[in-house]
């Protein structure tokens, strides 16, 4: 999987990196496995990510993509899935639900008005393990 998009959120700790390859290794055998950490995240590429989802959103009756595409492609395919109706049979699930609380958190801890800073308790967990160097 490429790296070249690394940056916008933490990077995973080194021995976090057998876990990231062993994702790839199941994206290979055909495996789909869902985002949920944010250095997995960072990883994908975002022009792929807006594709899947573009390509779901003009045909929404297609067929899920399959491993022969990107995993950047088929998470935004999932996501833009999802999004279209949050409450329905392929509604959001908790892998995504995880993704999008590690999400908020990260872009909102440095803000002293935001949710993240009025409710720490809700976060310390993701707070906690960014602090000792775990990924998150």
């Amino acid at each position: 999987m490429t790296t070249q998009h690394e940056g916008r959120y933490p990077a995973p700790p080194e021995n976090y990196l057998p876990a990231l390859e062993g994702v790839d290794n199941l994206w290979r055998r055909g495996v789909k496995v869902p985002v949920t950490m944010l250095c997995d995240l960072d990883r994908l590429d975002p022009d792929e990510a807006i594709a899947g989802g573009r390509d779901f959103l003009n045909d929404p009756n297609g067929l899920e993509p399959g491993t022969n595409r990107s995993r950047s492609y088929w998470h935004g395919w999932r996501v833009a899935r999802m999004n279209r109706d949050p409450d329905g049979p392929d509604g959001i699930d908790i892998a995504h639900r995880e993704l999008t609380r590690r999400i908020y958190w990260w872009l909102n801890r440095s803000y002293s008005d935001s949710r993240v800073a009025r409710e720490p308790h809700r976060y310390a967990d993701l707070e906690r393990a960014y602090r000792n160097g775990e990924a998150v």
